[in-house]
């Protein structure tokens, strides 16, 4: 199973007011807005078992609500060469989710890649114009960080479809 550990996010109806007018201006691959989620740790193909030591180990991570602030636009792997476009946010404290879930779960930490607290809103199409990221329109907003989900991704021709494995809820 392709599994991810992951917080659901719900856009606001300003951010998702912006985020449509986003998608009408370039030729993108957008996020379904019901897909909306912010990766904390991709774990690969693993097995039941190891899926169900994740869940009962995941709801040991306790935490109140955590704002965080859109604070831009960036695209990745670079701004010359984006695949992925995304919100980038704010908040000391995502930092403190992030580092639980590696120590809870170091076999899994990933070439020592740096956590940048990102969503995902879109994609570039293979042929297509790339959009120059400063050009983009810069969205604005606090999102509510209220929990933390075990997600498997199963991905097909239209697109991946998540499917919450276990979701412990913040206070």
């Amino acid at each position: 199973m392709r599994m991810f550990i992951a917080s659901d996010v719900k856009a606001s109806p300003e951010i998702e007011s912006q985020a449509r007018s986003l998608f009408n201006q370039w030729n993108l691959k957008f996020t379904d807005l019901n897909n909306l989620h912010l990766t904390y740790l991709f774990l690969g193909d693993i097995n039941k078992k190891e899926s169900d030591r994740i869940s009962t180990e995941l709801e040991k991570i306790n935490s109140n609500k955590i704002p965080a602030r859109i604070c831009g636009i960036t695209a990745f792997p670079d701004n010359i060469h984006p695949r992925v476009i995304a919100m980038v946010l704010e908040s000391p404290y995502l930092y403190g989710i992030y580092n639980s879930i590696i120590h809870l779960f170091p076999e899994y930490k990933q070439n020592n890649m740096k956590f940048i607290p990102h969503i995902t809103i879109a994609r570039t199409r293979r042929g297509s114009s790339k959009p120059n990221i400063s050009e983009l329109p810069m969205l604005d907003g606090i999102l509510l960080i209220d929990n933390i989900c075990l997600f498997k991704s199963n991905l097909t021709q239209k697109g991946p479809i998540y499917e919450r494995i276990i979701c412990n809820k913040f206070q």
